[in-house]
């Protein structure tokens, strides 16, 4: 029996369908889907605790040093600039493979607006290129009116043509990460921000919350709730926001519906959760610093106890209470400069690794340091941009605790 030509036509399209979106796969980038690829590929129900949101998520909580604590295994997911439309998708594809007894999501994905939706939701689903997955892309992208051809590896990667070679010969990598890779997800920020900038705080306008947020923040409630999974929203330490391409999206909508449902609500920023923050904690206006996280990644531990009865380890939180600095100060003249930091406890028998690095944070200009004093006395160098970086640690444990510090010289 001959086919007739719509037949053929079908299987032509379908065939071409299925190849097209085979070859996807080696055009996923790396990028920041590694922490994602990570949580994928642990045993199935191994995690404790999730903690899922924009990258206030992942750059606050340390699960390392939060599971040293604690008796649990924990991970850090999100993307930048998640919103909750995503979040309920992470979530969903979360308890595919983990039964966590909590999952923490970070607040400010509650204000961001869905502008980032096309470029950012990538992160997420490169992990897997799977029809679970797919689904959620089309329910994000269609919703939000993008193209959906531009959901795939293939077309969205087009300026990755430019260098041919490279990208045919190890396209799956062709992306380096952004973070040094963490099993656990945590990705260090350890450049503290500037005088100036930090001077310049700004707080951004809030938009109206469109009502599709109010929706996809109850499927959260949900789908946590008929899994028997605790569900808590938490602020990190972030002051203000400034970005020339959107705004914030007023979250007071969304926090009458989590007070309704009686889901908790934390933030680090206020009373009792709040440290004396300052600039020394600031990577940036809205995240942490290396110095801010440690803090908050201990004072959460202390919070998962409470929520899920759990017992602290004393010893090992009073060990990483020694890492807690309060402020620093940069003093210089013609001839030297001299960094200071001011631990919050004096007596804590803390090492310093001291040395001054290029702007660049890549390039050494000075011999290491070693010396078990808070500060360090350099010689003035020439004019220019520089960090002066410190790596800190204390016996009983091989957690370090990093920092960078810009140094500008002027001409005299």
């Amino acid at each position: 029996m001959k086919k007739t030509p719509i037949l053929r036509y079908l299987a032509f399209w379908l065939t071409t369908l299925l190849v097209f979106c085979l070859l996807q796969i080696a055009f996923l980038p790396r990028g920041e889907v590694l922490r994602w690829r990570n949580f994928y590929a642990l045993p199935r129900n191994t995690v404790d605790v999730v903690f899922l949101g924009t990258s206030h998520a992942y750059h606050s909580f340390n699960p390392e040093v939060i599971d040293d604590i604690l008796p649990i295994t924990s991970h850090s997911l999100g993307i930048p600039g998640d919103n909750i439309q995503i979040v309920y998708h992470e979530i969903r594809s979360i308890l595919r493979s983990q039964q966590p007894d909590l999952i923490l999501v970070d607040a400010f994905s509650l204000s961001m607006s869905n502008w980032l939706d096309g470029p950012y939701i990538y992160r997420f689903l490169n992990a897997s290129f799977a029809p679970p997955n797919i689904i959620s892309a089309a329910d994000i992208l269609f919703k939000n009116d993008y193209d959906w051809w531009n959901y795939f590896p293939l077309i969205r990667n087009n300026q990755d043509w430019k260098n041919l070679d490279k990208l045919m010969s190890n396209p799956v990598s062709n992306t380096p990460p952004e973070y040094p890779e963490n099993p656990q997800g945590h990705a260090p920020l350890t450049t503290i921000i500037t005088d100036a900038d930090f001077a310049a705080i700004p707080m951004e306008d809030f938009l109206p919350l469109p009502e599709h947020y109010l929706t996809y923040l109850q499927k959260v409630i949900d789908t946590t709730r008929k899994e028997n999974v605790q569900l808590a929203f938490v602020d990190t330490l972030w002051k203000g926001f400034e970005n020339p391409f959107y705004d914030l999206y007023d979250r007071s909508k969304e926090f009458r519906l989590l007070s309704k449902e009686a889901i908790p609500y934390y933030d680090f920023r206020t009373y009792p959760l709040a440290y004396d923050w300052s600039q020394i904690h600031m990577y940036d206006r809205d995240h942490p610093s290396e110095f801010g996280s440690l803090i908050i990644s201990v004072r959460t531990a202390e919070l998962i106890s409470t929520m899920l009865g759990l017992p602290i380890d004393q010893q090992k939180l009073a060990w990483y209470q020694n890492f807690y600095f309060d402020e620093f100060s940069l003093v210089q003249d013609a001839d030297q400069i001299t960094l200071s930091l001011v631990p919050a406890n004096p007596a804590a028998p803390l090492y310093y690794r001291w040395q001054l690095l290029a702007w660049d944070e890549a390039s050494p200009l000075s011999e290491a340091i070693f010396t078990d004093e808070p500060f360090v006395t350099l010689e003035t160098p020439a004019p220019g941009s520089y960090r002066i970086a410190v790596a800190i640690t204390q016996p009983g444990g091989d957690y370090e605790l990093e920092g960078r510090f810009a140094l500008f010289i002027t001409e005299p």
